[in-house]
């Protein structure tokens, strides 16, 4: 009778074991992979290091250089694209996501603390090229920051990169901004 018991048992507890177990979870990304379409690029702009076409406007004054791809630190450059991640776990479920053929425009539903981005726009453009918009607003008592990001790539090679904006801090005057840059390729 104890054989049996135990035999009725150890099949109970293994059953018993495995719905205590977690379920294989996938990671699935809820928005568009900003983030590993920007490491990708951030790599092959390391790996292949062209020269860059870099304009810059502040104010009214304006800046053009070109920089050697050996002295770009793109973990800088891109930084600012960090904040374009949806797919963070706080901001899960705040976007709403309307497509059509060529565009995934994702919109806050409501405003957040937690989220930075107030919509970002992905274009599947006739040349085989992809292009992110997206705008971004922060606020604290003394700073308000509106930026808007544009970003295109075409195989894995960024063809341009535009981030431009305005910074108003507490009794100083608003500072309207461009920062450009071309790869020389």
């Amino acid at each position: 009778m104890l054989k049996q018991l135990f035999a009725l048992l150890i099949p109970l507890l293994f059953l018993l074991q495995s719905c205590n177990m977690a379920p294989d979870t996938v990671e699935r990304e809820m928005y568009f992979p900003v983030k590993s379409t920007v490491d990708q690029l951030k790599t092959t702009m390391e790996k292949q290091q062209p020269a860059i076409e870099q304009q810059i406007l502040i104010g009214a004054e304006r800046e053009s250089k070109k920089i050697a791809g050996q002295e770009v630190n793109w973990t800088d450059q891109f930084k600012i694209l960090d904040d374009l991640d949806l797919n963070k776990p706080v901001l899960q479920g705040m976007y709403r996501k309307d497509s059509t053929a060529q565009t995934v425009t994702y919109t806050l539903k409501k405003a957040d603390p937690q989220a930075k981005v107030n919509w970002l726009k992905v274009k599947y453009l006739a040349d085989g090229s992809q292009q992110i918009n997206a705008t971004l607003k922060s606020s604290t008592l003394v700073h308000k920051a509106e930026r808007t990001v544009e970003l295109q790539w075409k195989n894995e090679r960024l063809l341009h990169y535009t981030v431009s904006g305005l910074t108003k801090v507490i009794l100083e005057d608003t500072v309207h901004y461009q920062i450009s840059m071309v790869p020389q390729w």
